[in-house]
């Protein structure tokens, strides 16, 4: 058998320092070049401190963990009838606090509060979440939309992961036995095994560069003419293929392959299967909607943030409503006891007395349906900062409002509003995702051009190790030895192109992508447009509002003095007992109506800065990926509470409440500083009544009742449910806080330089 081949040394030595350059060089590139695992937005540990007290700790290996229901049992909720608890002092930034550990978004109110004579209006949302065929979903708490963003920064990983770099790799083993009807055919039969193995990378202009290597192994069951024939038996046959393929045309380029979501492949390498592309879009796709996702929750936790002020200024108006509800409710049982004594006196006709009554009974009914309103708004605010519906406590707003008047400059505001806003971020992402999309249909009308290139390096022998090579001539030697040698070559080089002819779904597709652009783009200049017309809408309301606490201010005033002058002429016989009726009617709305006007005002400035995307940055809010820094050692909300109970606050003259008449009647001053709720219930320590003689209760005169001392027991109910004679709804003082001649007020000062608090005292 003879193997003829004819070559020189020398040659032989260039040739194979030459290739095996070139495949060190091959496999470097490719190893520098192959993907590798990067972190997801936290890494593991980080992300299991997270969620230590959120999540059960076998929730990811047991099936009955969603099954267990809290063992920790919820207090019966509070009614009008047994409304008692101890009062929990909460400012603003606590409330922002709490709500951004464990809040709810609830229902966007984007223009402001509006108090009316039916009680608190409605922020939380109380539709549970709903199945949309695929997955339950609706739920609205922070912890659940905050952790939108992190999948999605998860899917920018998945998305570089196409250009990841493949190992490929197949072994077989096989066996041929046919009859045996000529020479040739019995060089078909025998043993045979094939190993083959390889690296190829993806590359970002959408080709692919690899190296592989083959090792075939024959056993020839060799017949009685195989000597006409030159043939090594058995025989390894190992080679080494660099190999390079690109697309011209279609799929060029760095910039079209970061938007297809797979990458092109090769048609010159079977079974290769290059990564990703099976879930996510293209990587500057991804990149976008990643960015459009953390502008979602930052509208989401800017939504959050208003509703939870509006709820916080809400309770404080229901509160001013109860409170004016109990004004009422003394003056008219001082009215009614007055009449009594006059209608004896002979002064008053005895119908006097049954609409003095009748009075009293609407005012017992007013304050029963202003104590539910109370009891609604603190529902509504506990729900959107996610605490319990009922932990035993009421929540007492303490931080004072802004009575400053805020003159925003319009033009400089439209101009923050079109830079910072989140919603409309999302609508010009969105134009940018079209014309992404564009790219991507036009990249489909080009013909699909490839250019390919590969060198083969061959080798035989008869064996994998050893000395000798079958180069030599003498029938036998290593087969890895003649490879070294680069003793056999290959290469080749080509084109391949595919076209549709027509490429008529190409230029449809087109045709949408451009249509969907022009939408996007009518759709953001809209939006703009809307958004204008609603921050007019509040710039209106904010002159209004403000206006309207001093008209509020000046007819409450108004009225106090009428009452006081009324009180002397109708004790004379002077004037119809209905007018004082009407007039504590009026005076009581004036009440109600002037703090509802401020709790808008406030509410209303909170949605001036949310429609101008300034809202987190008004309240020193600020959205961070992954877990807390290590500076923040102390949790927001508790850093808040300790802070308003280290502030003291100056004591406040009171708005409302004031030196009275000997009828009992409150005299009004001309000017008075703002009052907080604390300050308007504490300082009045005057019994209230519940009912008159002859209604089912026997009730005189109630016995004066003094203020009782900071930390004692506040009066309880009676037997029957009906709230004792002196009953507060807020109970005693709090021990936390300052006390003095008219109890505790205030709040800490209020945010960006708005405030009309007074300093504290020194």
């Amino acid at each position: 058998m003879a193997f003829p081949h004819g070559t020189s040394g020398g040659r032989t030595g260039a040739k194979m320092k030459q290739w095996k350059r070139l495949i060190v060089g091959a496999a470097v590139t490719i190893g520098l070049t192959s993907g590798c695992k990067k972190p997801l937005y936290m890494d593991p540990g980080d992300h299991a401190a997270a969620m230590k007290y959120i999540l059960p700790s076998d929730l990811e290996t047991s099936p009955s963990a969603a099954l267990v229901i809290p063992s920790d049992a919820t207090p019966v909720p509070p009614t009008v009838l047994d409304p008692d608890r101890p009062p929990r002092y909460l400012t603003l930034g606590e409330g922002f606090a709490l709500a951004l550990e464990q809040g709810r978004l609830g229902v966007t109110n984007l223009r402001g509060l509006t108090i009316g004579s039916a009680g608190a209006q409605q922020f939380l949302n109380d539709d549970l979440g709903s199945f949309n065929g695929q997955s339950f979903a609706g739920d609205d708490a922070i912890r659940t939309f905050a952790i939108d963003p992190a999948i999605f920064a998860a899917n920018i990983e998945a998305s570089l992961s196409k250009f990841d770099t493949r190992w490929l790799s197949n072994v077989t083993w096989s066996k041929r036995d046919d009859a045996v009807a000529n020479s040739v055919s019995s060089l078909q039969n025998g043993d045979f095994s094939t190993v083959n193995t390889g690296f190829y990378k993806p590359l970002p202009t959408g080709g692919l560069a690899g190296i592989t290597f083959e090792n075939s192994y024959s056993r020839l069951a060799v017949g009685a003419n195989q000597t006409t024939f030159a043939v090594i038996n058995p025989s390894y046959r190992p080679t080494v293929t660099v190999q390079v393929e690109q697309p011209l045309l279609q799929n060029y380029g760095v910039e079209i392959n970061q938007l297809l979501q797979a990458h092109p492949g090769s048609t010159q390498i079977a079974g290769l299967r290059p990564s990703g592309g099976t879930r996510v879009d293209g990587i500057l796709i991804t990149r976008t909607r990643y960015d459009q996702q953390k502008l979602q929750f930052e509208r989401q936790v800017n939504q959050m943030v208003l509703n939870v002020e509006s709820a916080y200024w809400n309770l404080y108006a229901a509160y001013f409503g109860l409170y004016a509800s109990e004004q009422g409710l003394r003056q008219a049982f001082k009215t009614w006891q007055l009449t009594s004594e006059l209608i004896k006196a002979g002064v008053r006709p005895a119908q006097d007395e049954s609409e003095a009554r009748a009075q009293f009974h609407r005012f017992r009914a007013d304050r029963n349906n202003s104590l539910q309103g109370v009891l609604e708004a603190e529902r509504q605010l506990r729900g959107l900062m996610g605490l319990k519906a009922s932990d035993g406590q009421r929540l007492v707003p303490t931080d004072a409002p802004t009575l400053t008047e805020y003159k925003p400059e319009w033009q400089s505001s439209v101009a923050e509003m079109m830079q910072n806003r989140p919603d409309l971020l999302l609508a010009q992402q969105e134009v940018k995702l079209r014309q992404f999309d564009l790219v991507l249909q036009k990249n489909g009308l080009r013909p699909d051009l490839r250019g390919f290139a590969n060198y083969n390096v061959g080798g035989i022998g008869t064996q994998l190790d050893g000395s000798g090579n079958i180069a030599d001539g003498n029938g036998r030697g290593n087969a890895f030895a003649s490879l070294a040698d680069n003793t056999f070559n290959t290469w080749n080089i080509g084109f391949r192109l595919d076209v549709p002819l027509g490429t008529r779904e190409a230029h449809a597709s087109v045709r949408v992508s451009r249509l969907n652009l022009a939408k996007s783009y009518i759709s953001l200049q809209a939006q703009r447009d809307k958004a204008v017309l609603t921050m007019t809408a509040i710039y209106q309301e904010l002159e209004r509002t403000y206006e309207q606490i001093k008209i509020l201010k000046a007819r409450r005033e108004s009225l106090g003095k009428q009452i006081s002058a009324l009180v002397e002429r109708i004790a004379a016989g002077k004037e119809p007992q209905l007018i004082l009726l009407n007039a504590q009617i009026n005076f009581a709305d004036s009440i109600r109506q002037e703090h509802a006007a401020i709790a808008t005002y406030n509410a209303t400035i909170a949605a001036w800065q949310y429609h101008k995307g300034t809202l987190m940055n008004f309240n020193n809010i600020v959205i961070a990926d992954g877990p807390l820094p290590q500076l923040a050692m102390t949790r927001a909300a508790e850093y808040e509470r300790l802070k308003a109970t280290g502030i003291v606050l100056r004591e406040r003259e009171s708005i409302l409440i004031s030196p009275t008449s000997p009828e009992g009647v409150p005299v009004m001053p001309a000017t008075a500083n703002p009052l907080s709720v604390q300050g308007a219930f504490e300082r009045d320590r005057s019994p209230l009544p519940t009912s008159l003689p002859d209604d089912n209760k026997s009730l005189s005169t109630p016995p004066p009742v003094t203020a009782p001392a900071p930390g004692s027991t506040p009066p309880t109910a009676n037997p029957e449910r009906i709230p004792a004679p002196g009953y507060n709804p807020l109970g005693n003082t709090s021990p936390d806080l300052p006390t003095g001649p008219g109890g505790p007020s205030g709040g800490p000062p209020t945010r960006g330089g708005n405030g009309s608090l007074l300093p504290p005292a020194r």
